[in-house]
C-alpha cells in the first residue's frame, strides 16, 4: 500500500510507518527467547540485567472440586545484587512503551514455558498483562508472538487466561 500501510478491514488496524514505532526488535520472540536458560530445574529468563522467574498459585473451582489452573506470579531480581525487585518495578523498565511491551512479553514467555512443563493439559494458565499492551494487541498481532509462544511453549490457546492489570 501506498505509505507503507496495510488496509483496514475486520479484526486489523491501520498500521503506518509512524504506528509501527511501539514495537522494537527487543520486543520479537526469538530475542526474548535467547534469554532462556535453565535453573533448577525450571527455566528462567535474563533481560536487561534482571533474572525473571516464574512461581505458580493453584486456581480451584468449587465446582470441578479441583484445581483448574494456576496463576503465574512473577519474581524478579537484579542479577549483579541478587536483590528483589517488585513485579511493577520489573516490569517498568526505562518508561517506554516498547520496554514495557518486552518485559511484558519476557513474563508471559517464562510463565509459559514453566507451566508447560509442570501442568496436566487440561489446566489453564492465569496471567498478567499490562493495560497498555492489552490496549495494544490489535495493532501487535502482525507479528505473531502469541502464536510463537503457543508453538515454543506447546500450550494450546483455550489454556490461556488473561488478567488485563488495574493502570
Amino acid at each position: 500500500m501506498p505509505g507503507g500501510e496495510a488496509p483496514a478491514g475486520p479484526g486489523r488496524t491501520r498500521m503506518g510507518l509512524m504506528d509501527t514505532a511501539f514495537v522494537h526488535e527487543g520486543a520479537g520472540f526469538e530475542q526474548l527467547c535467547s534469554g532462556l536458560r535453565r535453573d533448577g530445574g525450571h527455566w528462567a529468563l535474563a533481560l536487561d540485567g534482571l533474572l525473571m522467574r516464574s512461581r505458580f498459585q493453584p486456581i480451584y473451582s468449587l465446582v470441578h472440586g479441583r484445581a483448574v489452573g494456576h496463576e503465574a506470579l512473577l519474581r524478579a531480581e537484579d542479577a549483579r545484587s541478587e536483590l528483589a525487585l517488585k513485579p511493577p518495578l520489573a516490569l517498568r523498565g526505562d518508561g517506554s512503551f516498547a520496554d514495557l511491551l518486552r518485559r511484558d512479553r519476557a513474563a508471559r514467555l517464562i510463565h509459559a514455558m514453566n507451566f508447560a512443563e509442570m501442568a496436566p493439559p487440561a489446566h489453564w494458565l492465569f496471567f498478567n498483562m499490562q493495560p497498555q499492551v492489552f490496549v495494544a494487541a490489535a495493532r501487535l498481532e502482525h507479528d505473531r508472538f502469541q502464536g510463537a509462544l503457543l508453538a515454543r511453549s506447546g500450550l494450546k490457546g483455550y489454556q490461556l487466561v488473561l488478567e488485563v492489570l488495574e493502570d
